[in-house]
């Protein structure tokens, strides 16, 4: 376990250390722009500092910001059972806390009146409120322990189904969508979370995950 803990940490180093060179790289561009400007022309020197902070945002946002999912950025943990409940996933990372209720419905997915159909019909379980109460109690799991309040991001996903384009959005305050829909999200996330708060969410998950399973036998 200490082993695992040290890994993590040399690789949440490597990632906020990647995104603090960027952040210098972003302000010396920012200085090229702006000497630009004064030797040029003050009103064209604002518009090209202007245009290359937009352009510079974007590709730091879009591209090197982020980490991938497949990278040790971003940490899943799987079946956290609670009362009669389960998170399927858990996932923590820099862009924030999400629990992913994941089910192998086939068919087409829609959404209509609060309710998640395939094909056209309801099925056994209300996913739509099992992401709430999913996310609602994973909040309340962590700030027992870490006495801090985190936002945790619901998403149901559906890797079998086809989903409709009025589905990928945000119904009821949860994000519905496939498994490429689950990584954007994911790594869109803007709940910033720093390297040590995602070691300590991690390692207080594995002991509760241990935990539970060690009720569940006894």
């Amino acid at each position: 376990m200490q082993k695992t803990k040290e890994k993590n940490l040399r690789d949440l180093d490597k990632y906020f250390q990647s995104r603090g060179f960027l952040q210098r790289i972003f302000l010396f561009c920012a200085l090229i722009a702006a000497s630009a400007g004064a030797i040029i022309n003050l009103k064209q020197g604002f518009y090209l500092f202007f245009y290359l902070l937009i352009a510079v945002f974007f590709l730091l946002s879009s591209k090197m910001g982020r980490g991938s999912l497949k990278s040790d950025n971003y940490f899943w943990v799987k079946d956290i059972c609670f009362g009669s409940g389960k998170i399927d996933h858990v996932c923590i990372g820099p862009t924030g806390i999400f629990a992913i209720e994941t089910n192998d419905y086939s068919g087409k997915a829609y959404y209509y009146e609060g309710h998640l159909l395939m094909d056209g019909r309801k099925k056994g379980r209300d996913l739509i409120k099992e992401a709430k109460e999913d996310s609602s109690f994973l909040s309340d799991l962590i700030f027992e322990k870490l006495r801090k309040r985190y936002y945790v991001v619901p998403l149901v996903i559906l890797p079998n189904a086809q989903i409709e384009r009025s589905v990928k959005d945000k119904k009821d305050g949860i994000w519905i969508g496939d498994e490429a829909f689950q990584d954007y999200i994911i790594k869109s996330g803007n709940y910033s979370i720093s390297k040590e708060e995602v070691l300590k969410i991690l390692d207080f998950l594995i002991k509760e995950k241990e935990k539970s399973s060690d009720d569940t036998k006894g």
